[in-house]
């Protein structure tokens, strides 16, 4: 790809610099209707859980849940997380001990 700038030598093009993929993994993540037949999805926190901040991670996954409904519904959420006045919204699977104690907290009042 050639591209010319102002004031460029027009004998000689300008080589883009190559793309750099803005993804933890280098590549983009499956596409959603794949993942919807077979989701071979990675959590980022189970992945890259030694190398970035768990806040991070966990917004990641957020943002690439496959039901829409669990992902950031506005930028303005998302925005609350990266600034850290808010935890991102994770819906994972938690353990069968995890959803007892959930339960007996909410029967209790």
């Amino acid at each position: 790809m050639s591209l010319v700038t102002e004031g460029a030598d027009l004998a000689r093009p300008v080589t883009a610099e190559p793309r750099v993929e803005p993804s933890l993994a280098g590549a983009a993540p499956q596409p959603a209707d794949q993942r919807a037949e077979k989701d071979r999805y990675i959590s980022a926190t189970k992945m890259w859980g030694e190398k970035y901040s768990r806040q991070l991670l966990e917004t990641v996954d957020w943002c690439l849940e496959l039901d829409h409904l669990k992902r950031p519904q506005s930028v303005f959420a998302l925005q609350k997380v990266l600034l850290r006045e808010k935890d991102p919204e994770v819906h994972r699977k938690g353990s069968l001990m995890e959803s007892l104690r959930g339960a007996l907290k909410r029967r209790r009042g």
